[in-house]
């Protein structure tokens, strides 16, 4: 079975116009997996406290239920058990094959609608040898690095990516795994995503803008500018809602001024693209003009 691409709902056209950028101006392109990138049949279980019965939930439900847990209602007396997040590690079954097994069975049964809405815009960033150094997974899942690549493998396999688009391991940061850099530890899921994507911010802002750097339509939108490209996609409201929190007041303060930071949030069946903002240098968050999918090359000094 090969995979057929044929929803577009997040335009890559700001990070694919890298082909002919100079090698040192960035186009940074970093997403979420889960309902995002890839959408697999892969189960959240709670328990009930006292009945010990067990429901399972999809990725896509977790966000609604998990502020219903425990609350009068459908999922009173329900919690998390040391089992709940099972199929999103390496302990289950599956061992280090889990998320690649998910895959497999999810393009199997599904094909190409197993393919989520950042999936052409991921695909084409790491399909561009310019764009695929600078290109992050960040993920909930508790999987090593190395088990979400052979996920990648599967995606290759079945024809969805060309294996030269296999992902780099460093860039694979799996927020929930036991084995993550201390750096990026915090009390939430959202968090520990935020402080990812500072340090990988502050990653591009320490590499200079070459000279004959593309032009792109500036931060605030008024004007034309050469700086690198940065953005951010996510399915999950709280996760999405961090960032927005986060790097505007990051951007306000003098942060990354190099850098054009955007966010693509992805909400279930709504356009990405029409959710899309741009950081402004104030701070404030701004739709995307439309002809910011077009560029300019910055002449020489």
């Amino acid at each position: 079975m090969m995979c057929s691409i044929k929803r577009a709902w997040l335009v890559a056209l700001l990070y694919l116009a890298a082909g002919s950028v100079s090698a040192d101006q960035i186009f940074s392109f970093n997403l979420d997996l889960d309902d995002n990138m890839i959408i697999t049949d892969a189960r959240i279980r709670v328990r009930h406290a006292v009945t010990g019965e067990i429901r399972g939930v999809s990725s896509r439900q977790w966000l609604r239920v998990r502020h219903e847990l425990g609350l009068p209602g459908e999922w009173f007396g329900f919690e998390v058990y040391e089992q709940s997040f099972l199929d999103f590690s390496d302990n289950g079954p599956d061992g280090v094959d889990t998320y690649a097994r998910q895959v497999e069975y999810a393009l199997e049964r599904y094909g190409a609608a197993a393919l989520g809405p950042s999936f052409e815009a991921g695909a084409a960033a790491l399909k561009n040898p310019r764009t695929r150094p600078w290109t992050s997974l960040i993920t909930a899942r508790q999987h090593a690095p190395s088990s979400i690549l052979r996920m990648f493998d599967v995606l290759i396999r079945y024809g969805c990516l060309p294996p030269e688009a296999r992902p780099e391991e460093r860039r694979i940061f799996p927020v929930g795994w036991a084995g993550l850099d201390p750096r990026f530890h915090a009390p939430t899921t959202a968090g520990k995503k935020a402080k990812v994507q500072i340090f990988l911010l502050d990653e591009v802002e320490a590499v200079p803008v070459p000279e004959g750097a593309r032009l792109l339509t500036s931060p605030d939108g008024d004007s034309q500018m050469a700086v690198h490209l940065w953005g951010f996609s996510d399915d999950d409201p709280e996760n999405s809602a961090e960032a927005e929190k986060l790097l505007p007041a990051l951007v306000a303060a003098g942060h990354w001024p190099h850098v054009k930071v955007l966010l693509f949030p992805t909400p279930w069946g709504e356009d990405s693209v029409e959710c899309a903002r741009a950081i402004t240098s104030n701070g404030n968050l701004r739709k995307l003009r439309p002809e910011e999918g077009s560029f300019q090359r910055r002449p020489a000094a």
